[in-house]
């Protein structure tokens, strides 16, 4: 057998092996909408903040940076409670997301500009760049996935 014949032999048996692979990876790797992903704290002008994005089953995003902790996890809940047409509170950053396989990409505007974000959904994380289009600037942090119940006080 030539090493031509002896390498496309080798694709063949391998390829439905890696397609297997790649659906179970997906499979694992779903997005979350019963929480919120958040990023460790950043220092930023003296003080620290933390980047929090929440994704719903209807393709709605939402973004807000804020202290980092227990109570300001408590607190941004009301940011991410949407109005009964599905708005989302006022100088919220929000967009629409997409997803192909285990890649996700959006774009979360508010008045002065918009920041695009894309990367990989992990089993319980977002491995996101981001770019600003307010500012330039750019990243790529590890957001991680914190389930909550939504108070009492803001269900419809």
């Amino acid at each position: 057998m030539s090493v031509r014949a002896h390498l496309l032999l080798k694709l063949v048996l391998l390829l439905p092996c890696l397609s297997l692979h790649n659906s179970a990876n997906a499979a694992r790797a779903s997005l979350q909408y019963n929480g919120f992903y958040v990023t460790s704290p950043v220092l930023s002008d003296g003080s620290y903040y933390c980047e929090y994005l929440r994704f719903y089953p209807d393709g709605a995003a939402i973004s807000v940076s804020s202290e980092c902790g227990a109570v300001a996890r408590r607190t941004i809940n009301r940011w991410f409670h949407r109005d009964k047409s599905g708005n989302p509170p006022e100088n919220v950053s929000s967009g629409q997301f997409g997803i192909s396989g285990n890649h996700l990409n959006f774009r979360s505007r508010l008045k002065d500009g918009e920041v695009i974000y894309w990367g990989k959904i992990r089993q319980r994380s977002l491995r996101m760049h981001s770019l600003s289009r307010i500012t330039g600037y750019r990243d790529f942090v590890t957001y991680r996935f914190y389930p909550y119940a939504e108070p009492e006080n803001l269900r419809e």
